[in-house]
């Protein structure tokens, strides 16, 4: 089973996992982490083999942007539901571990053909197609080269400074007296150093992906200066 992220649970919550009355069946929970989560790893994309539809409309003159994927249910919601399996906690079933992101038209087909799609098939595709997703990005924030690196340090630098006294080895000011160096560098050399610390987590980011990553931009900034 599936719903749309617009209109979490198709029906009444209580956010609770309680039955509704006289149905038998727990009401649906959409844990807005989990749904950030689904939707960050799978980027908007149905997961469904070669489909690839970006599940995402741009806003018109008339109407704002429409989001129509479906989260679907890979172990069904119910105890009857599609893939069901009763031995699944509540709390699991409704849960990023237990959706996968699809198209209205793929939702439906894994659902009306549940014995062909089955758990072990939806679990693959979801593994597979975040494990695309990922390496796509990664490969992005390879490419970016020395003109974009210059646009980020721009932006660094525009970004509002924070101020900083933690200088391991000289003062910022005694650094400009030594250099005679003008006021306005010593505003970037505190801006630079504030910005440390997001500078180097970002590369350690990279690193885990690409080994090499740090030497490469050591390389690179040494070619540009």
């Amino acid at each position: 089973m599936a719903t749309s992220p617009e209109k979490p649970g198709g029906g009444a919550q209580d956010g609770g996992g309680a039955k509704r009355p006289g149905s038998g069946v727990s009401a649906r929970k959409y844990p807005m982490p989990d749904v950030k989560a689904l939707f960050a790893k799978s980027a908007g994309f149905c997961a469904f083999p070669k489909c690839l539809e970006l599940c995402i409309k741009d806003a018109t003159e008339l109407d704002g942007i429409a989001v129509y994927a479906k989260i679907a249910h890979i172990v069904g919601h119910s105890d009857n539901g599609p893939r069901s399996d009763p031995s699944m906690g509540q709390n699991i079933r409704d849960s990023y571990q237990n959706w996968i992101l699809l198209c209205p038209n793929h939702h439906d087909i894994v659902d009306l053909q549940e014995n062909t799609y089955t758990v072990e098939d939806l679990r693959k595709w979801k593994a597979d197609h975040e494990r695309k997703v990922a390496r796509a990005l990664a490969q992005q924030v390879v490419k970016i080269g020395f003109a974009e690196l210059q646009q980020v340090t721009s932006a660094l630098l525009e970004a509002p400074a924070v101020a900083s006294t933690d200088f391991s080895v000289l003062p910022p000011e005694q650094k400009m007296k030594k250099n005679s160096l003008s006021g306005a560098v010593t505003d970037h050399l505190r801006m630079a150093l504030a910005k440390a610390k997001e500078v180097r987590a970002y590369i350690q980011q990279i690193s885990r992906l690409h080994p090499d990553f740090p030497e490469r931009l050591k390389a690179g900034l040494r070619k540009e200066l």
